[in-house]
């Protein structure tokens, strides 16, 4: 018997030790289901509280919407636990949730008198004067979180977003590269940096930022995102084209950055590759409206163009007022000699963007078509006007001059294009090109070295690779001319003006026949309705008369 009177005290000392333990296993245990748990809790935190119990058992309240029982609890958090601050910060929590906007902030502003070094205190109290409008206050706990917290760069970024908000760039923008200089590929501070920096047309400035947070973290994928986009913007297409590459290969699941890659390709002249990749998007996101753009753009491109405007038709009539897409699809038309539906569409654009410069671009496009090129200079004098920063306006209307033999005036405006966008590799391509084909050998060094300039830009594109065969051509150095003729003809089969410089250069190095073949090719092509240049055509049949 005196065994059995041992026991029972123990039986009755065990059960009562286990039975916190059990209610707090439970209430951690169904986390996941706060109905069920809400009694283990509130049992376990009256047998034996504690600051962490206070927190779980507060936050299962507040998840059952239960804010009265949840702010009861909390304020008897603060009465056992007065001197942990995470009790002022849950009430402030609270309060925030009723709308009990005032009590929240005055809670907060008694918590940061009691614990002015509480850096949680100090930055919901800089988030509440924000959101009061109070900036001045804001500025003053944001400084003070500096002081505390020098090796953070979350204050100095919260600094730059105060002034920020006051229009002070400067001064923003000096506490965002404080913020880089404890961590320099802190993300909040490099995206609004890069914005400020893109949206103030300071994109070289841009470009250093995200190559800065590269350096540090060469795989940080928004640094690698934004700076391709940011090339893209500049013109400098074959860099993206790499920085999408690289990001295709740390991220194959995201078909954004395979849109992106395609987009570079269309770009660089790569229209095969890039409708590969994009009919595969297309079948995988019939939906994705972009994706739908860019595999239409692609079709277009590759002279499928009865494709591209059944694309471009469908997606007109999901967003009717899309001006990228009634801008396609006018270009389209026109190319399709369907006029009178493309000038209808440009109408609507027009009257959507009276200033739109592709659209008013495309207005002197439909004129040229028609060989109004009086008209076509009117229109481009307009965009000029409108648009005195925009290198589109003055490099389409040295195009339009060109046509009216207006060299001088052309090649004027050509520069000007340059002097506006230096990064664009096309301007110095064409320029040098138009050069060669104004002044023949007289010129010919200030060719090769524009010429030379985009294809140290883009050494694989066609265009380029074809004009410094033609720079050669003009040398007299045939040998040459033929090995870059036949690189880019290789890059772009399908091009009659390619062909018919080939057939240039073999005719000079006396392979007659050879030659023959080439210019029929291109005639060839150009009955494919593949663009070739203006009156080549014509100049082909007299060279085959002629041989």
């Amino acid at each position: 018997m005196i065994w059995k009177a041992f026991w029972i005290p123990l039986l009755t000392f065990g059960l009562s030790f286990s039975n916190y333990y059990f209610d707090y296993f439970m209430c951690r245990y169904l986390s996941d289901r706060p109905k069920e748990a809400k009694l283990y809790c509130l049992q376990a935190i009256e047998e034996k509280p504690s600051p962490s119990l206070y927190r779980d058992v507060v936050r299962l309240l507040v998840s059952l919407g239960e804010r009265k029982k949840a702010e009861e609890l909390t304020k008897e958090f603060m009465e056992k636990f007065p001197h942990i601050p995470s009790s002022y910060v849950m009430l402030y929590s609270i309060y925030r949730l009723g709308g009990r906007k005032d009590e929240a902030l005055e809670v907060l502003e008694r918590a940061y008198r009691k614990f002015p070094k509480s850096r949680e205190v100090l930055i919901f109290l800089a988030d509440e004067y924000i959101r009061a409008g109070e900036r001045s206050k804001a500025k003053e706990v944001a400084k003070r979180l500096v002081e505390l917290n020098p090796q953070s760069p979350f204050p100095y970024y919260l600094l730059g977003q105060l002034y920020l908000s006051e229009g002070n760039v400067d001064e923003a923008i000096e506490y965002f590269h404080k913020a880089l200089d404890v961590r320099g590929d802190f993300e909040a501070a490099f995206i609004t940096l890069g914005n400020i920096y893109e949206r103030s047309d300071r994109p070289l400035d841009a470009q250093k930022l995200y190559e800065s947070v590269l350096k540090k973290n060469p795989n940080n994928r928004i640094a690698l995102e934004k700076l391709a986009q940011l090339y893209m913007a500049m013109g400098r297409v074959a860099e993206a084209e790499k920085l999408y590459r690289k990001l295709i290969e740390l991220y194959p699941e995201d078909p954004r950055y395979r849109h992106g890659y395609a987009t570079a390709l269309l770009q660089l002249g790569k229209f095969a590759e890039a409708k590969g990749i994009l009919e595969e998007l297309y079948s995988s996101y019939p939906e994705d409206l972009n994706i739908n753009y860019s595999y239409a753009l692609s079709l277009e491109l590759s002279g499928e163009l009865e494709k591209a405007k059944a694309i471009y038709e469908k997606l007109q009539k999901l967003v009717p007022r899309n001006l990228r897409v009634i801008e396609r699809l006018v270009a389209v038309y026109t190319a399709l000699g369907e006029r009178e539906k493309a000038k209808e569409l440009l109408s609507l654009g027009l009257e959507l963007n009276p200033s739109g410069i592709r659209l008013l671009i495309l207005k002197a496009n439909l004129l040229v078509e028609e060989e109004k090129y009086e008209e076509a200079l009117k229109v481009l004098n307009r965009a000029v006007s409108v648009h005195p920063r925009e290198y589109r306006s003055y490099f389409f209307r040295a195009i339009v001059l060109d046509h009216l033999g207006k060299i001088i005036q052309a090649e004027r405006d050509l520069r000007k294009a340059l002097e506006l966008n230096p990064q664009d590799p096309d301007l110095y391509n064409h320029l040098g090109y138009s050069l060669l084909l104004w002044y023949g050998s007289a010129r010919v060094d200030e060719a090769e070295e524009l010429v030379r300039k985009a294809l140290d830009a883009e050494p694989d594109n066609p265009a380029y690779i074809d004009s410094m065969g033609w720079v050669y051509y003009m040398k007299g150095d045939y040998e040459k001319a033929i090995l870059y003729l036949l690189d880019a003809l290789r890059r772009a089969y399908d091009d009659p003006v390619v062909h018919e410089h080939v057939g240039d250069v073999l005719l000079k190095m006396g392979y007659v026949d050879e030659a023959k073949k080439y210019f029929k090719a291109a005639l060839r092509l150009l009955d494919e309705g593949k663009e070739g240049e203006r009156g080549q055509r014509e100049r082909i049949l007299k060279k085959l008369e002629e041989l």
